[in-house]
């Protein structure tokens, strides 16, 4: 998927690479795209005048591109180098080890990026398969954000709608169909921002010699199993170690969303945070240390970085275990516990202020919840969050589940202590 993102700026059927470029240069826009582990976003940011002409063309991009061969090649050869930059940043391949140790074989174990003998294997054809079955109307989801009028909306929802031909079954052209199933123009939540799934016409690519791959029913997703496993890549150039230790999380939109965002924030979130204060600023051990989650549709964790000399990882780890064992039994201080509610709120509402950050957060809830929470009732929720919540999560969930290291061979540090292969082992008796 990450090679389509890249291909599809490549030309369409009526447009080469060039000419694409240069319209949205004289257009004034930008154009952008990213691939995650389970979606690929297109976006553009214009001024309003010309939005609609810049929507046009990324929309061109997107359901109608060429994968012309000669740019396929040369592209392959830009992610094998993604791929080689990536592999010599410790602290990007770090994540991506922990990722695959947590998650195994499952899809969400493997990197963004891409395999190398994957990559050299794509051709065209392949290209095309994946684009049919995965680049379909009902399966995107289309926002826009910021200086957009309803007018604007509408008439966006009619040119994605216009693209090839209708399909049975499907909405009619021009219209765009809600987060709870209703069909039309969306109207705009406040500040002008919409978004809804696409359900007219399919989007085509020109075909191969051997046909394409009819498009395959969706699956109800089902929970991973953690793999528990251990991944480690000795570099004896680097004279830091850097260290991250995967803990179960939640999918996006559980309930308990906002409790887990907290305890987050106070186990390693922030430099105010547990982590952070014991480990840096107490004891010196390490050079940087934090805490961050990951959502996904069925799945999510909780991971914690560390960047120390090699042979200060195993106090390090022992530290970490520690901080989280007096979560688990003492819950969060109530002074604590407020201020970690307040900074989430906080940044909340400055995302808010962002056209950016609007419009990812709309995407998202698109994607994962169907529907767009009113910020209050976000807010709300934050500040519903009780010691006894984050206590209980903690209990819960802060059992290992991988574990990855990068650095110099050393003793202990490469696959962990005993301490934790007996915490993996008793959260998989526990279970």
């Amino acid at each position: 998927m990450h090679l389509i993102e890249h291909m599809v700026f490549k030309g369409t059927s009526s447009r080469t690479a060039r000419e694409i470029a240069l319209t949205f240069d004289r257009l004034g826009a930008e154009v952008d795209a990213y691939t995650t582990k389970e979606y690929t976003a297109y976006t553009v940011k214009a001024l309003p005048e010309v939005l609609l002409d810049a929507f046009d063309l990324l929309v061109e991009m997107v359901t109608r591109p060429a994968f012309p061969e000669t740019e396929l090649i040369k592209e392959k050869n830009v992610i094998l180098e993604e791929i080689r930059a990536a592999e010599d940043a410790p602290d990007d391949l770090v994540h991506e080890l922990a990722a695959a140790a947590a998650y195994g074989t499952h899809p969400l174990g493997r990197p963004v990026l891409g395999r190398r003998s994957v990559v050299r294997a794509a051709d065209r054809a392949c290209l095309v398969r994946l684009h049919r079955r995965f680049y379909r109307p009902e399966r995107t989801v289309a926002v826009l954000a910021g200086a957009v009028s309803a007018a604007a909306i509408e008439k966006a929802a009619a040119r994605l709608a216009a693209f090839g031909e209708a399909g049975a079954g499907r909405a009619p052209a021009g219209e765009i169909q809600g987060p709870d199933g209703e069909t039309g123009p969306p109207a705009p939540e406040t500040g002008s921002a919409a978004s809804g799934r696409a359900n007219g016409p399919a989007f085509e690519v020109a075909p191969t010699a051997d046909g394409a791959d009819a498009p395959a029913p969706e699956e109800e997703p089902k929970e991973p199993p953690f793999a528990g496993g251990r991944r480690h890549r000795t570099r004896r150039e680097l004279e830091q170690g850097h260290l991250v230790l995967v803990y179960p999380g939640l999918r996006a939109g559980h309930p308990d969303g906002p409790s887990w965002a907290v305890l987050n924030r106070l186990l390693g979130g922030s430099m105010a945070a547990r982590l952070f204060q014991r480990i840096r600023e107490d004891e010196g051990l390490v050079y940087d240390i934090y805490s961050y989650t990951a959502a996904f549709r069925d799945s999510g964790y909780l991971a914690v970085y560390a960047a120390m000399h090699p042979e200060r990882a195993a106090r390090v780890e022992a530290l970490i275990a520690e901080e989280i064992r007096a979560l688990i039994e003492r819950g969060p201080g109530e002074e604590e516990l407020e201020a970690a509610k307040r900074t989430l709120i906080a940044g909340y509402a400055f995302d808010l202020e962002s056209t950016e950050a609007r419009l990812e957060r709309l995407a998202r809830e698109a994607i994962y919840l169907g529907r767009h929470p009113d910020p209050e009732t976000v807010m709300a929720r934050y500040r519903a969050v009780s010691t006894d919540a984050v206590r209980k999560l903690a209990h819960r969930l802060l059992r290992p589940v991988g574990r990855a290291w990068v650095g110099p061979a050393v003793a202990g540090a490469e696959r962990g202590g005993a301490s934790w292969a007996a915490r993996r082992d008793a959260r998989r008796v526990r279970d």
